[in-house]
């Protein structure tokens, strides 16, 4: 779920910064312009993890910063296919569960993946799973865990995504299984 990736980047030191520890205004850089950035193929950035080389710095013509040539390892979250999660439920409504793990939200979970039988009750706007002579609820905020299906990465070039308005990683989900579903209902 959460793994290392070597990434090699140039990373710009403004003139004011200078007085600073070199190390630190470079981590806090690499951190600025890496976390919650998705790297295609790897999955979201978290944080720096470490580094690998730290080159001399060079002043750039006309500008005054400088710029460091650095090689370090990432902390990414990209969980795999049958990963088990403890999310949270932003939102719901006939389509799916939408969640959120607080530092990643596009998971969906479609109504067909739900345990059967469930149905979308819109005067409460929650899912409901019918299990023997028990109603069993979902309501937006409601903890629940649920199984990876795939991870999806938008194409190269996806005029949406690279505008915002797509994320560029999608988690699709499932609760249609034993121990899956509302974390109250398996306490």
């Amino acid at each position: 779920m959460f793994s290392l990736i070597r990434i090699r980047e140039s990373i710009r030191i403004p003139p004011h910064l200078f007085s600073e520890d070199r190390s630190r205004v470079l981590e806090d850089e690499v951190n600025r312009q890496f976390s919650n950035r998705v790297v295609e193929g790897h999955g979201q950035c978290i944080i720096l993890y470490d580094w690998l080389s730290i080159g001399e710095d060079r002043i750039l013509y006309g500008d005054g910063a400088t710029q460091t040539l650095v090689e370090f390892r990432m902390v990414v979250f990209r969980p795999m296919a049958g990963d088990v999660l403890l999310a949270r439920i932003r939102a719901v409504d006939a389509t799916g569960i939408f969640l959120s793990l607080d530092f990643f939200d596009d998971i969906f979970i479609d109504k067909k993946d739900l345990q059967h039988p469930s149905t979308f009750e819109v005067e409460d706007n929650a899912w409901i799973w019918k299990y023997e002579e028990n109603e069993l609820y979902l309501y937006e905020f409601d903890y629940i865990w649920f199984k990876v299906l795939d991870v999806f990465f938008s194409q190269p070039g996806d005029k949406d995504a690279a505008e915002g308005r797509k994320s560029p990683m999608h988690i699709r989900g499932s609760i249609a299984g034993d121990g899956l579903g509302g974390a109250s209902w398996w306490a």
